[in-house]
């Protein structure tokens, strides 16, 4: 990347397959774009920064199952995984250690327990987000039959083309 380009902040750029999100490695745009041909496109830190951080916070596939899944009471690792019907160990390791560096859950030796085991609990970070995320779930309740219609309408559209 030219030196000065997403140095202080993410930026998104484009190469000739697809968009790329700053978090995704230079490793992946290389397998896109061989040799380096890409380029800046647009910077959208200022515009987006607030929308930015709520998908890199929350918008892992498993990240919301898992804070709702903690909302009651803390789990054991094997517990929050029957739980989460579909979810590998490895996505749910890595989605719980994303929470844990986020603030969002915290982790420690359960104290119940002879044998060591683990229990994941959400902080009180986590537990902040149960109003947001009530009032966004309102939103996708109240709205959701017009967001299928417009899906349907969409898929019209594209079956004939």
């Amino acid at each position: 990347m030219p030196a000065g380009i997403g140095d202080t902040e993410p930026i998104w750029i484009t190469v000739s397959c697809r968009e790329f999100h700053p978090d995704e490695s230079l490793e992946m745009l290389d397998k896109c774009a061989p040799g380096g041909s890409w380029e800046l496109v647009r910077d959208m830190t200022d515009h987006w920064r607030p929308p930015h951080r709520l998908v890199r916070l929350v918008g892992g596939r498993w990240t919301l199952a898992v804070v709702a899944e903690l909302a009651d009471h803390g789990r054991r690792y094997q517990d929050l995984h029957d739980s989460l019907e579909g979810i590998s160990h490895k996505v749910l390791t890595d989605t719980l250690r994303r929470a844990e560096r986020d603030g969002l859950i915290s982790r420690t030796l359960d104290p119940g327990r002879v044998d060591t085991a683990t229990l994941y609990e959400l902080t009180a970070l986590g537990r902040s987000l149960d109003e947001p995320l009530a009032a966004l779930g309102q939103w996708v309740d109240a709205k959701w039959d017009l967001v299928d219609a417009a899906r349907r309408r969409w898929d019209v559209k594209a079956d004939g083309r």
